[in-house]
């Protein structure tokens, strides 16, 4: 399970206050917000068994590429979950 940044720096003047007080590493990764999660993605299966479950929480329009690159990393099973306001918020996958 994880909960990676996977905000885009182009979104930042869309968070609430609030969410600005987080430290920087902890909300953004890279141009389209992706980049720790990608980073994952790729070098997770070298710590897991067949079958592992992984689980994230994934930014806005970030879905379809992330689980593009899923596919491609042999990962099966691939769910997307909305979050309440109906958005892809969550993605599971198994490993192998």
């Amino acid at each position: 399970v994880a909960n990676l940044p996977y905000v885009s720096r182009h979104d930042r003047d869309q968070l609430a206050a609030e969410v600005l007080r987080d430290p920087e590493v902890a909300l953004f990764a890279g141009e389209q917000g992706d980049e720790t999660i990608r980073q994952l993605i790729e070098t997770a299966p070298a710590h897991l068994h067949a079958g592992s479950l992984l689980a994230l929480e994934i930014g806005l329009g970030q879905e379809p590429a992330l689980i593009e690159l899923l596919r491609q990393k042999n990962y099966g099973d691939i769910e997307a979950k909305n979050d309440y306001s109906g958005r892809a918020r969550f993605l599971f996958a198994r490993y192998g």
